[in-house]
């Protein structure tokens, strides 16, 4: 009984003592899988980079008949560029929402003229 209550006694003093809340710090929108994607006009994109997002997002934006918020990431390949674009969906506290399948590949060719468009699945 004494052993009991010497227990029942120190589980009653930790539930009261002062407990260490963590709240979640709100996330840097630079990190996670998406991290590499940016805005057209972002200056991280060099002047090369800018002039072929804004390629891809003129033939996006003429193939969907309305404007476009987007993210993008530039691959030079051997004969030009790949440009993938991940469609916005929304934005909730700051952060970017994507959809599923809401995104596609435009490869341009060195002069930044259209090659082809391969949607998301």
């Amino acid at each position: 009984m004494r052993t009991f209550l010497t227990v029942l006694s120190f589980l009653m003093l930790l539930g009261c003592s002062q407990q260490r809340v963590v709240t979640p710090s709100v996330s840097n929108p630079d990190t996670g899988p998406y991290s590499d994607m940016r805005p057209s006009g972002d200056p991280l994109f060099t002047a090369e980079e800018q002039r072929i997002v804004a390629a891809a997002r003129a033939y996006l934006e003429k193939s969907r008949q309305k404007p476009l918020d987007a993210r993008y990431r530039v691959e030079r390949t051997g004969d030009g560029y790949e440009v993938f674009a991940m469609f916005v969906g929304g934005y909730e506290n700051g952060r970017t929402l994507y959809y599923p399948g809401g995104h596609g590949t435009v490869v341009l060719s060195s002069d930044g003229s259209f090659v082809r468009y391969m949607p998301g699945e």
